[in-house]
């Protein structure tokens, strides 16, 4: 798995496409919003916001990208041919991007904390939210892949996922916790949000139990979608 990943990486930085999307990008935003962006006391809300759009950026737009592209090359099924077992490849696959969009994601939360001198309550809460994000983000980049038959095409497929995410955690920051109630944890990304600004701010312990819940079951959702859906070899 570790030779895997280390090749992966090596291929993805020397994708521009891929590179542009997966690192620069969603470091252009973080540096915007921790040095420029006048923040205010929306710490909890701007920390969620740019976080998930990183994560979705990398951990599902690139993955997706990576995914396709790795099939439609017979690459995957080249290394289906080996002693390494199915979950080792995908683990390989998939480890870089993970890991860039989750520290990049801790950066930006670092960056905002010292930038605005708010700290948060409860950082493992943040580290849970950001980990039940990537996990959902990932079925979905799995789901979507079976769909996408190069890189280009990539950047239409996972539109309808990424807006409905980025939706969701808009919708979540931006209305008071005592609209909507637990409706607007439904929404993909919802949850995340709620995490973040309760791990922020502090909450009691229903809404919090409430939303692990809902991140929780999205994570399990998309996980079983990917094991269903994803494909292995060549579109025909």
């Amino acid at each position: 798995m570790i030779a895997i990943a280390t090749a992966e990486l090596k291929m993805m930085l020397r994708n521009r496409l891929v590179a542009l999307s997966a690192i620069l990008l969603p470091l252009a935003f973080g540096v915007y919003f921790v040095f420029f962006a006048e923040v205010g006391e929306a710490v909890a809300l701007t920390a969620g916001m740019v976080a998930a759009l990183t994560m979705a950026t990398a951990g599902y737009v690139a993955t997706t990208t990576t995914l396709a592209v790795r099939r439609e090359t017979s690459m995957i099924k080249r290394l289906r041919s080996g002693a390494v077992s199915d979950g080792a490849i995908l683990l390989g696959l998939t480890a870089p991007l993970t890991w860039i969009s989750l520290i990049q994601a801790g950066l930006i939360m670092v960056g905002l904390t010292i930038s605005s001198g708010s700290v948060p309550r409860s950082p493992l809460l943040l580290v849970v939210a950001a980990t039940l994000l990537i996990a959902m983000l990932l079925g979905a980049a799995f789901v979507t892949s079976r769909f996408t038959r190069s890189a280009e095409q990539a950047q239409m497929t996972t539109l309808p996922v990424f807006m409905v995410v980025m939706g969701g955690v808009a919708w979540a920051s931006l209305t008071d916790p005592g609209e909507f109630g637990p409706l607007r944890l439904v929404a993909p990304g919802g949850a995340f949000a709620e995490l973040v600004r309760i791990g922020w701010n502090g909450g009691d312990l229903p809404s919090t139990v409430t939303a692990l819940a809902v991140a929780v079951a999205w994570a399990l959702v998309a996980g079983v979608a990917a094991r269903r859906l994803f494909q292995w070899d060549r579109r025909s």
